[in-house]
């Protein structure tokens, strides 16, 4: 019985990961589509969120609507869900320069942190140093070329899943012929 529902499990499991590996192959050799496929995934997802609240505002007594604000959220979500699905390549560029600033502002205040720990301890802040200007520089690589930068860390992003995808293949398939294995009767 046991044996049963670890083979379905890991059955379902392969089936899991061969449809993530087709995903990572996607990300790898078309990272431009799978960026804007995730926004438009995206944007969907608050169209469904604006249409629950919606109906959860309809669904209140008149008395609770008063002080209920899921008519404008689900509103605004709706609006925004349009918008952003109408100009998905705007909002992926957009996206793609406020990591690159996220990057530049945490690079920076980290060079600062490393610079005020010259004097406040004995601390190797070299190191500190060194990272945070790395990072400086990797924000502005992202800021000067946002989509090639986007599509390499799309296909590195891929080339890791495909990797997990392919183990986790591995270990379902070792785990059934195991299964397998031990229903056979054993010889002493």
């Amino acid at each position: 019985m046991l044996n049963d529902y670890i083979k379905r499990y890991k059955r379902c499991t392969i089936f899991g990961a061969i449809l993530m590996a087709v995903t990572a192959i996607f990300m790898m050799f078309f990272p431009l589509s799978m960026m804007e496929m995730a926004v438009r995934v995206f944007s969907i997802g608050m169209a469904v969120t604006g249409i629950i609240h919606i109906i959860f505002y309809v669904l209140l007594d008149t008395e609770m609507r008063h002080f209920s604000n899921d008519l404008f959220v689900g509103v605004l979500s709706l609006a925004l869900s349009v918008v952003i699905f109408m100009n998905v390549n705007e909002v992926t560029r957009f996206l793609i320069y406020i990591v690159g600033a996220w990057m530049m502002v945490k690079g920076v205040m980290g060079l600062q942190f490393s610079l005020r720990l010259i004097d406040v301890i004995e601390f190797n802040w070299i190191y500190l140093f060194l990272i945070s200007v790395a990072e400086i520089l990797a924000s502005l690589l992202v800021v000067i070329n946002p989509f090639g930068m986007a599509q390499l860390l799309v296909r590195v992003a891929g080339i890791c899943l495909l990797t997990t995808e392919v183990f986790d293949i591995m270990i379902s398939l070792y785990v059934l012929r195991s299964l397998d294995y031990t229903k056979r009767p054993r010889i002493y």
